[in-house]
Parts: structure tokens; sequence; C-alpha cells
């Protein structure tokens, strides 16, 4: 007979396991193709400044990082402010709703399984998916030589575009 305390932990520790493994997965979920990740920084240096704003008050959370990107690095003449910057960085980082995620917790000691819904709070933009953005535009604003975007052929196309804009300052 194994005691109720041992029992109890290990039914807590599962439990436990899975909520921490669930919650884990929406940090990790991201696209894999650097140039969907580097999206912000073209819309920054194609988009104009006024249309990138619009759009980022109708809460588009790309266009609030690009718009970011404008303001920080003064591109295609949108002006320099590094707080309002900071406030849509923090904006597009918000969270846009929830994602039902399906927990099953096994039957232990004669106890029935059960079935739990878990609400995981889902990003456009992750934390991890901003300083990818902050790390290339830096990286480009810099001149930095290599893959600063996560690939070449990104970086280059990337490169040249962030010339372009830079001259509309």
């Amino acid at each position: 007979m194994i005691p109720t305390r041992l029992c109890l932990t290990r039914r807590l520790f599962v439990s436990a396991t899975l909520v921490v493994g669930l919650t884990g997965c929406s940090a990790l979920v991201t696209p894999g193709n650097p140039a969907d990740l580097a999206e912000p920084v073209r819309l920054a240096t194609m988009v104009d400044p006024a249309e990138l704003r619009v759009r980022a008050e109708q809460e588009d959370a790309r266009a609030q990082q690009a718009l970011a990107l404008v303001l920080a690095y003064n591109l295609n003449g949108g002006g320099f402010d590094p707080d309002a910057s900071t406030t849509w960085r923090v904006r597009s980082m918000r969270a846009r709703g929830t994602t039902p995620v399906t927990q099953y917790t096994a039957a232990f000691d004669g106890q029935p399984s059960r079935v739990n819904m878990i609400y995981v709070p889902r990003q456009d933009i992750t934390a991890q998916h901003d300083q990818f953005i902050a790390r290339c535009a830096a990286g480009l604003e810099a001149g930095e030589p290599g893959a600063v975007c996560g690939d070449v052929a990104t970086t280059e196309a990337l490169r040249d575009l962030w010339t372009k804009a830079q001259r509309g300052r």
C-alpha cells in the first residue's frame, strides 16, 4: 500500500508538470522563417509612417513594431521619438486573447482521470520575437556584416530597404 501523502505528491507533480509544460509551449511557437520574423523591419522600411500609425492604432502588432522602429531610427522621415517607440514596442507584445489547450490528468489510486481546459495567453509578438527584431534593426543601422536578420538572403534584402529608408530622413 502506498502512503496517501506520496500519492498526493505524485498527482500534484504530474499536474504541475503538464501545466508548466503547456504554458512553456506558447513562448516557443514562433515562425521559423527569418523573412517572417523580420516582417516588422520590412514594414518599417517600406510603408509610409502615417499608414503604419493607422494600422498600429487598429491593434496590428506587426505595424506597432514597425512604427516603433520608424520612431527609434527616424526611418522614412517618420521622426525621432524614443519614448513613443518604447510605448509601441510594449504595446505590440500585449496578449491578443487566449488559446485553449486541453490538459489530461491521468487516473491515480482509483481516482477518475480528468480533462481540463487551460487558456494560454496568445501574443502576435513575443518577447523573443521583439529581441530578434531589435537585434536585426540595430545590426542594419550599424552596418554590421553577415546575417544579422536570421539568414544572408533576408539580411541583404533588408539592408537595401534600410538604406533607402535612411535616405528618407
